[in-house]
């Protein structure tokens, strides 16, 4: 869930709601009705809350990857030539747009470019993941 969009979008669709029921009686002798549910501002703004959330966990899914997004990329190490592998989470930048299991070029920091297989999607404050799969060179931090 992206809380900054679901804030956005939250005061959009209360504004929108306050908008509907102060319009509720134009609209409802419009259609020939004396109550309907833009006459109930809190089930309006009930609706507004549930929309804006269910938008903040459909925006990561609908949007994707896009191009120059900050993703982390898992990379495997061994130290020093030993049996210990450890497992260190990179900050990249995507230069391609993509989804949930496909693959994208990516550049390190440092300038190296690899690609890697998007694994997941920004979560509430986790920004999306990439699993490494060719980098050019030997990546050194």
């Amino acid at each position: 869930m992206n809380l900054l969009f679901t804030g956005k979008i939250l005061l959009v669709f209360i504004a929108t709601a306050l908008l509907l029921y102060g319009f509720s009686p134009v609209f409802n002798s419009a259609l020939g009705l004396e109550t309907s549910l833009l006459s109930e501002a809190w089930k309006l703004i009930a609706l507004a809350l549930a929309g804006a959330i269910i938008s903040g966990f459909a925006y990561p899914l609908v949007r994707g990857i896009k191009k120059g997004d900050v993703l982390l990329a898992s990379v495997k190490r061994t130290q020093n030539d030993q049996a210990t592998i450890s497992q260190d989470f990179i900050p990249v930048v995507a230069l391609e747009q993509g989804r949930k299991g496909s693959k994208i070029k990516i550049v390190f920091q440092n300038g190296l470019r690899g690609e890697g297989v998007i694994t997941d999607y920004a979560g509430t404050i986790s920004p999306p993941t990439l699993r490494l799969t060719e980098t050019e060179g030997v990546f050194k931090s």
